[in-house]
């Protein structure tokens, strides 16, 4: 997680590292530098060896760090477009939100990178008919919320997880650090168009068709996004959005993409 501290000490070498608290964690010892070596001498012992990345941004990473002589292939993730489906607002009517506009938001553990901190400055500028979901919380988190925002824990039901997708309006990932952005291509998946922040990979999966890219941060960026969509409405992006799932990202394709190297390695 070093773009988040704006830390570039992996290209060369670790050391008095400014992100001890996070991972892996430490309180006293800062053992980055040993770590960093025994790393590489780990992988670069290695003769015969094909990096894949699962962004294109990740693999311009690597081509900056001591992988950098190794083949790189760009294999993005897939989801299943039979599970990740348009399935209505039934969230929507579970929630009492039917007419209200729902913005969604999806992470496992909510952090300073995912950006919840955004979302409750949005959650100030919003109108009275624009309601907030959060997914992924702690009860913690949950209690200290707006009233405008709804928080829930994190879910092993995907298929609540399919309604709350299906039936937001606007799907953001505020994340400020993504090798990828699942949660970003399932919302897509479900037909709902997705806002991204102009940062790391986010960027790469979503085009003008599907939805939206800011700079980080801008909060009057997203409120013009949401005006946006309340005027065209969501159904102008809908069919763009399931479409462009199935032409890139279905699961299936990537497994062949993963045969189709080992099979040229071999």
């Amino acid at each position: 997680h070093y773009t988040n501290v704006n830390c570039s000490k992996w290209k060369r070498g670790c050391y008095n590292c400014p992100n001890l608290q996070d991972y892996p964690g430490a309180l006293l010892c800062d053992h980055s530098k040993k770590n960093y070596q025994i790393k590489k001498k780990s992988f670069t012992s290695l003769k015969n060896l094909t990096i894949v990345t699962v962004s294109q941004w990740l693999a311009n990473e690597v081509k900056q760090s001591f992988l950098c002589n190794y083949p790189i292939r760009v294999i993005h993730n897939g989801v299943d477009i039979n599970v990740f489906r348009p399935v209505g607002d039934k969230a929507k009517l579970k929630y009492n939100m039917e007419n209200h506009f729902l913005i969604l938001g999806v992470a496992t553990v909510w952090n300073v990178r995912k950006g919840l901190s955004d979302f409750i400055k949005l959650a100030e500028n919003l109108s009275s008919d624009d309601r907030v979901i959060l997914v992924g919380l702690s009860q913690k988190q949950i209690s200290q919320l707006p009233p405008n925002i709804i928080g829930l824990q994190k879910t092993e039901n995907v298929e609540e997880l399919v309604n709350l997708y299906s039936s937001a309006d606007l799907f953001m990932n505020f994340s400020v650090e993504e090798t990828f952005g699942l949660t970003t291509v399932e919302s897509m998946a479900c037909g709902t168009p997705a806002l991204v922040y102009n940062s790391t990979a986010c960027p790469e999966i979503v085009t003008e068709e599907t939805g939206f890219i800011i700079e980080p941060h801008s909060i009057d960026e997203a409120l013009n996004v949401i005006k946006h969509i309340k005027s065209v409405g969501k159904q102008y992006y809908a069919d763009n959005c399931r479409s462009y799932v199935l032409k890139k990202f279905r699961k299936e394709d990537k497994y062949k993409e993963y045969v189709a190297l080992y099979q040229e390695l071999l």
